[in-house]
């Protein structure tokens, strides 16, 4: 759990722009879900997160919420909806 936080903290302050950059990238206009698998392959792509380490829904929902609140807001939209 806290290395879960220390992991959010240093993907914030350190790779604001890589994970924005996943972010817009995996989540594009008229995607309705939160695509969990292809976020994370992205940032183990660019070295980002280990092997071993991903990220849950709740952990992208946090990140795009502060990163990206455009694709947070039709996210969000898009589960009020359904």
């Amino acid at each position: 759990m806290f290395e879960k936080e220390i992991l959010l903290d240093t993907l914030r302050d350190e790779f604001p722009e890589e994970v924005t950059e996943a972010i817009y990238n995996c989540q594009f206009s008229g995607k309705r879900y939160l695509d969990v698998e292809a976020l994370n392959d992205r940032l183990k792509t660019m070295r980002i997160l280990k092997f071993n380490d991903s990220l849950s829904e709740d952990d992208w929902y946090e990140l795009i919420y502060e990163l990206a609140p455009d694709v947070y807001d039709f996210l969000n939209y898009g589960h009020l909806a359904a």
